[in-house]
Parts: structure tokens; C-alpha cells; sequence
């Protein structure tokens, strides 16, 4: 159901959203958590590892494989 959600705001927005990503289901969690559902929106504001490691239960190892995910 939730992935259904963002499909919708993904066609009316024409964003790429973050399971595009191919992130593991308790990442997507913690960002869906803080309202992060576009990679565009992730890039924007938590570019860092530091700011990525201020959303809860993201942890360093965490914050280095979304980092990761965004720079390939």
C-alpha cells in the first residue's frame, strides 16, 4: 500500500523515488519516518553523513550505505 502511495506522488511530482534505491526495508522505514520519499528531497537536505546520522535509528553504518547508494 505505501509503495502504491508513492508511485501516485511519483507520477504527479515526476520525481525518482527512494526505492529506486534498492535500500534494505529498515532504511526506507527510517526515511519514510521523516518524510523522505523522492531522492531528489534526499540529496537536498541530508547530503552529509553527519546529517543523516540526525534521523533516528540511522546510525553511521547506515548514513555510509545510503551515501553510498547516492553517489553510484
Amino acid at each position: 500500500r505505501v509503495f502504491w502511495e508513492s508511485f501516485d506522488l511519483c507520477k504527479k511530482s515526476q520525481k525518482t523515488v527512494i526505492e529506486y534505491l534498492m535500500f534494505p526495508a529498515e532504511i526506507n522505514n527510517c526515511l519514510r519516518r521523516k518524510n523522505i520519499y523522492f531522492v531528489e528531497d534526499l540529496y537536498r537536505d541530508y547530503s552529509t553523513e553527519d546529517q543523516l546520522c540526525g534521523i533516528r535509528k540511522i546510525g553511521e553504518k547506515m548514513a555510509q550505505v545510503i551515501l553510498k547508494s547516492m553517489n553510484q
